[in-house]
């Protein structure tokens, strides 16, 4: 039972870091200050998950649905970074 609540709450958290990705990338440049921090939270919790996961040896899919919510909220994270380009050709 506690496995099956373990998977639905990555499925459901995973869905909250996809739907972080889709705000980023429609939201304002100047909203992307506030999302950066969310999104690195989400990243930090998720690998912590991964890290549990591997220490605990005991679910696999789980292990999985944490491992892709890291990728999806890092994903999400650098998204929320400018780019040094950018950065360069507004101080000029």
């Amino acid at each position: 039972m506690v496995n099956a609540l373990e998977i639905v709450m990555g499925i459901f958290l995973n869905a909250a870091a996809l739907s972080e990705i889709v705000s980023v990338i429609s939201g304002s440049p100047e909203a992307l200050k506030q999302k950066r921090f969310v999104t690195l939270t989400l990243a930090v919790g998720f690998l912590l998950g991964v890290i549990t996961e591997c220490m605990r040896n005991s679910n696999m899919p789980a292990l999985i649905i944490f491992a892709l919510g890291f990728m999806l909220s890092y994903a999400a994270f650098i998204l929320t970074v400018p780019e040094k380009r950018k950065l360069s050709e507004k101080k000029r």
